[in-house]
């Protein structure tokens, strides 16, 4: 009886070993690797960007490969930057960089006409409230996942819009009534449609756990997170090109 747990449990290692090879490669190794290939930080631009795709479709399209239902893997980290315009999307264009921007979603820095910087908290700004813009936000809130995607070395960033910031955190919510570290779960991206007040149909995505870690692959993947983790404060100093690139890409 022991050795028939025994024995299951090797092979249930190995099976998410084989899913995630960070898990069977030493800590040592992969930040090496990082370290040695990205030495002056990971550029944002170099990773993989995942967007929820326009007009209510419910595959998930990535660079090289063909259009999938699902994205399966292990959130490693997260960002939830926020930024606002002053200019209208349609009189400047996209492409320029936000007026207001804030990297954790709590402080933004707004540089006024005079040059002057102001720090603003995000929480009783009058543009992140809803009705600043329409039915929604002037401010933008977004969240970015680092998702270490099955059979891959180096995460992809998923691109959360506000559509679908409300499912992320009623997931987040259920990882923590388990008491499950959000980079402990297997987790599994799908879109469904929906449609919007305004009768706009879109894209919102759904979180849900396929599995997790435990023991000794949840000590590897504590090691790898911090492995990256310099990648990500780099990522972090970027915040107004990629927000720039993200304006563009609504246009």
């Amino acid at each position: 009886s022991t050795r028939f747990k025994e024995d299951k449990m090797n092979k249930e290692l190995a099976k998410i070993e084989d899913q995630f090879p960070v898990l069977s490669a030493s800590t040592g190794e992969v930040a090496e690797v990082i370290q040695e290939n990205f030495d002056d930080g990971i550029d944002p631009f170099l990773l993989e960007w995942i967007k929820v795709p326009p007009g209510g479709s419910i595959m998930w399209e990535r660079e090289d490969s063909d259009p999938q239902k699902a994205l399966r893997g292990i959130i490693v980290g997260k960002l939830t930057p926020r930024a606002r315009w002053e200019s209208d999307l349609s009189e400047t264009g996209g492409g320029t960089p936000p007026d207001c921007t804030s990297v954790d979603g709590k402080t933004g820095i707004f540089t006024d006409e005079d040059g002057k910087v102001k720090v603003l908290q995000c929480a009783t700004c009058p543009y992140n409230q809803f009705g600043s813009k329409g039915r929604g936000k002037a401010c933008k809130e977004m969240v970015w996942l680092f998702l270490l995607l099955e059979g891959e070395i180096l995460p992809v960033i998923v691109s959360v819009p506000p559509t679908s910031i409300k499912e992320c955190k009623k997931y987040t919510r259920r990882l923590t009534a388990k008491l499950v570290p959000y980079w402990s779960a297997i987790t599994e991206l799908t879109l469904t449609k929906d449609k919007s007040k305004d009768g706009i149909t879109y894209s919102k995505i759904q979180f849900s756990m396929v599995g997790k870690l435990e023991g000794a692959e949840k000590e590897k993947m504590a090691k790898y997170r911090e492995a990256f983790m310099p990648a990500i404060e780099a990522i972090k100093s970027r915040v107004q090109d990629v927000m720039a690139n993200e304006h563009t890409a609504e246009a």
